[in-house]
């Protein structure tokens, strides 16, 4: 009976994590970018018999994850889980990396992270709620893998964002933790 926002949930990694937490009875609000991929995800936990909904969520801007927060909570009234899954890969070496793409690793993968946190444990802080934030990053966060620097740098700080937020958010009983596929 968790109430679970899960960001780049319409597919893959994401995609799994949603209906596993819907299959053990949360109810789960998927904020993504792909809309179509996204309904049908919902479409696919809603027909085995889970709770799930879908808001249009750019997780580079800090107003939109303000936005999918409030509608999780507007819809369920608290958020206990945040799933930070949404992520792009881009290649390129580092002496050959352009702003634009630094600028956006930096963004998607690592600014994105940092509102959902702060979003969601200043949430979860106000209501004493006893909540669980986990922060999906990549081995790419902890080896070097040619021609992925600025993603590997991406990857890198949402590791260290969550060592600091599990430090400062223990006090408050909520749990923060990485994981790194690969």
């Amino acid at each position: 009976d968790k109430v679970a926002i899960v960001t780049g949930g319409a597919r893959g990694i994401g995609e799994a994590i949603a209906a596993t937490l819907a299959r053990e009875g949360a109810k789960v609000v998927i904020g993504d970018l792909l809309e179509a991929e996204a309904g049908e995800t919902v479409e696919r936990i809603r027909q085995a018999g889970g709770t799930a909904d879908f808001l249009r969520t750019d997780v580079s801007s800090r107003k939109e994850m303000e936005a999918l927060v409030a509608a999780a909570i507007r819809q369920h009234g608290r958020v206990d889980i945040l799933v930070n899954n949404a992520g792009a890969l881009g290649i390129g070496k580092l002496l050959e990396t352009t702003d634009d793409l630094w600028d956006r690793m930096l963004a998607i993968n690592l600014r994105s992270a940092f509102y959902g946190c702060q979003i969601v444990a200043r949430h979860m802080v106000e209501r004493k709620i006893q909540g669980k934030i986990i922060n999906i990053s990549s081995q790419n966060g902890l080896i070097v893998r040619e021609n992925e620097a600025a993603y590997s740098v991406a990857k890198a700080g949402v590791i260290a964002l969550t060592r600091c937020l599990a430090v400062e958010l223990a006090p408050h009983h909520i749990n923060v933790n990485t994981i790194a596929p690969g």
